[in-house]
């Protein structure tokens, strides 16, 4: 079975990949720098170095490139509610809610597998995953993000925690705050919300990956992936499917 490694693409020229059977090759101009390492996590923590002496060596206006209007946040967030019909606006008779802040999605590299290995379990959370599945997701055939997006994606990491969206969305929706919800399961009392999180733009900022999940008690909850793109100046949800369901 052959093995796939992680290639991440920089730009003005710079590139870095990990290469099989050395770890991490980085190139910056004409310098190439090539380390052997243990394991994918000393790759991942040098990656993030690079990244951040990069964002560090950037003009104010460029080192932010991540940042992303929150108008356009909130039209994507739009449209998840509306084209998924999500039953949370003020005039509608149900009691669901959903969440004012949005929860940044944690995009890890995952370990290579050896033939006969072990390796641990992914971070235990819904709103995390890794970039080789963000790469290699097809939406009808087509990928949807490319190796071209790989840096891009890999800094959203840097992403706020949380981010208050309510504020930006014109529409009457039945908000609630997060750490709320959170309380009220930490008491065991009834909850019924749904949460978002931070979209995931590629690099172009015309296609955007969306975590939606629904918490409805114990053992009662779902949680899908949303696959979107800007069509005609609209953000159009083009694929989706679920994720986890209890």
């Amino acid at each position: 079975m052959s093995t796939q490694y992680l290639k991440v693409e920089f730009s003005n020229p710079k590139s870095l990949s990990f290469e099989q059977g050395w770890g991490v090759r980085i190139m910056v101009g004409s310098f190439i720098f090539i380390f052997k390492t243990s394991t994918m996590r000393k790759c991942l923590f040098f990656t993030l170095m690079v990244m951040l002496f990069y964002n560090c060596q950037q003009p104010k206006s460029d080192s932010d490139f991540i940042a992303i209007e929150n108008n356009e946040i909130a039209e994507i967030i739009k449209a998840v509610i509306i084209q998924d019909s999500l039953d949370v606006f003020k005039t509608e008779n149900g009691v669901r809610m959903i969440c004012e802040d949005l929860i940044r999605v944690n995009i890890y590299v995952a370990p290579e597998r050896k033939v006969g290995e072990h390796l641990p379990p992914p971070p235990p959370t819904f709103t995390t995953i890794s970039i080789q599945n963000l790469i290699h997701s097809k939406i009808h055939s087509d990928v949807f993000f490319s190796s071209k997006d790989s840096l891009f994606l890999l800094q959203q990491n840097f992403n706020p925690k949380t981010l208050k969206i309510s504020e930006h969305i014109d529409v009457g929706i039945n908000w609630t705050p997060l750490k709320k919800e959170l309380q009220k399961r930490e008491n065991n009392e009834r909850y019924n919300y749904y949460e978002l999180s931070i979209p995931v733009f590629s690099a172009d900022r015309q296609k955007a990956y969306v975590v939606l999940n629904h918490y409805c008690g114990y053992l009662c909850g779902s949680g899908q992936s949303i696959f979107l793109k800007k069509l005609n100046g609209k953000w159009i949800i083009i694929e989706q499917y679920r994720d986890w369901i209890s």
